[in-house]
């Protein structure tokens, strides 16, 4: 059975193609149900990675059915066949934070500020939650209709790991673009995953509030570099 048949059981009307990668696409729809349109992700499960399949699409989607916040994109309904796993979620009308800033050559203060204010709120949920991300970058935060951030895409996400101490036990793998990833990501170095979403929000928001999206990747890769390489300044190499 075809994704549009499986969806129209469901009571969905498949639409156009949001986006696509070699194992996933992500569909808009109609919900007959809700009255409203909405956005569908389909994993075909013969496509993707042993490693993607085994661990990070479970965490994916238990991380998904228990989240609940206004800037984090809802989850309507989730279901598997025998081949695929749909996600049903809010479509982000106005697309993603990367394209709004190219097409606008930056974001006015008040704006970026709105924005960034609603993305800590949602890091901070999931936090609490002891919940990471892992690949917030702005192609990962959609817009609603009224410009409101929605966080998306919890494909490498995970709940946390604690000692017998209650300390988070550090992350190992590289998730997430290069060119937003914390030093020691780059470097192979285990890092606290809390930290490691941190350093990426606050480093996307400088760098597009102060550049406007121009030469963004390219100025993020040089100064990752330059921190991964450079001698460390003589007053921390003593502490």
């Amino acid at each position: 059975m075809d994704d549009a048949a499986v969806l129209k059981k469901k009571g969905y009307i498949l639409g156009s193609t949001l986006g696509e990668s070699s194992f996933a696409k992500v569909k808009s729809a109609y919900s007959e149900r809700l009255k409203i349109n909405v956005a569908v992700k389909i994993t075909d499960r013969r496509k993707v990675p042993n490693e993607f399949l085994e661990k990070f699409l479970p965490r994916e989607l238990e991380i998904l059915s228990t989240v609940n916040h206004c800037s984090i994109i809802k989850i309507y309904e989730i279901f598997e066949t025998a081949g695929k796993v749909y996600i049903v979620m809010e479509l982000g009308i106005q697309g993603d934070l990367l394209e709004f800033i190219k097409s606008n050559r930056g974001l006015p203060e008040e704006v970026a500020c709105r924005m960034f204010r609603q993305l800590c709120c949602a890091v901070k949920y999931c936090h609490d939650l002891d919940v990471v991300h892992r690949d917030l970058k702005c192609d990962n935060i959609l817009l609603d209709k009224d410009m409101n951030v929605k966080l998306s895409d919890f494909g490498f996400s995970k709940r946390c790991f604690r000692n017998g101490n209650g300390k988070i036990v550090p992350s190992e793998t590289f998730c997430g673009s290069a060119a937003y990833a914390a030093p020691e990501v780059i470097q192979g170095i285990p890092y606290h995953p809390k930290v490691y979403d941190m350093w990426t929000v606050v480093g996307f928001k400088n760098f597009y509030h102060r550049f406007g999206g121009r030469g963004l990747v390219g100025t993020l890769c040089a100064c990752a570099h330059t921190l991964c390489t450079r001698a460390p300044n003589a007053h921390f190499a003593q502490a």
